[in-house]
């Protein structure tokens, strides 16, 4: 996390990777708003005590998931929501 923050005061493109942990850091921040679980995992990886590959767990990307599919069917305007149909065929 803090990398990235630094390549791009340098000015730095970021990398594939650097842009996949982005995407999913943003959509894990968005589950949080709504899961303890995943908020919790959050502040035990920022306060250093579990290594940060322990938020690709399977049980926290399962709730990531379902945190933005959630967000999705509320908020039509959420990047995750299907697209509209248009009906004029």
């Amino acid at each position: 996390m803090a990398v990235r923050s630094d390549r791009a005061q340098l000015g730095l493109p970021r990398s594939p990777g650097e842009r996949v942990a982005g995407a999913y850091l943003n959509r894990f921040l968005v589950a949080a708003e709504h899961d303890d679980v995943v908020v919790k995992q959050f502040h035990r990886v920022s306060s250093l005590v579990d290594p940060p590959a322990t938020l690709l767990r399977p049980r926290i990307l399962w709730r990531v998931l379902a945190g933005n599919l959630r967000r999705a069917a509320r908020d039509p305007r959420s990047p995750l929501a299907a697209p509209a149909v248009n009906s004029r065929g």
